[in-house]
């Protein structure tokens, strides 16, 4: 069975920025992500533990798994995807990206039904808009 199990980690890319890195078991077409994690090497230390515990390597030691000094390891097959999914990225991209700050932000502050809250995301809306506005102009470098 342990041979069976595939243990990896799915990033998951938020929309503030930042990313939570869940541990994943999948058994056929079964799949579960018992843990996240906001930091990767919390992630990695799991992923090595449970592939010891499933009998596919060593034990991990913990010191060894620290912020930014995760072990080299090769990107799983859904990691590569995601990853070749994303593409180039393009000023048109990032414009599209900016642009749809502002329906999330006044959405989240509505449910919110909070004045400042529309205040504060109308401010950045427009700050985002102007930064969508420049990019459009620019364009591409030739």
């Amino acid at each position: 069975m342990g041979a069976d199990v595939e243990v990896s980690i799915k990033p998951m890319r938020l929309s503030d920025g930042r990313c939570d890195y869940f541990v994943s078991f999948k058994h056929g077409d079964r799949e579960a992500t018992p843990h996240v994690f906001r930091e990767r090497f919390k992630a990695e230390y799991h992923v090595a533990f449970y592939r010891w515990l499933f009998g596919q390597g060593e034990k991990p030691y913990i010191l060894d798994f620290k912020d930014d000094e995760w072990p080299a390891r090769e990107y799983t097959a859904d990691e590569q995807r995601a990853f070749a999914s994303m593409g180039d990225l393009t000023c048109a991209k990032l414009a599209d990206a900016f642009a749809c700050f502002w329906n999330a932000a006044i959405g989240d502050a509505h449910n919110r039904q909070d004045s400042t809250a529309f205040a504060v995301v109308g401010s950045m809306a427009e700050g985002f808009a102007a930064i969508e506005r420049r990019l459009r102009e620019h364009g591409e470098p030739a």
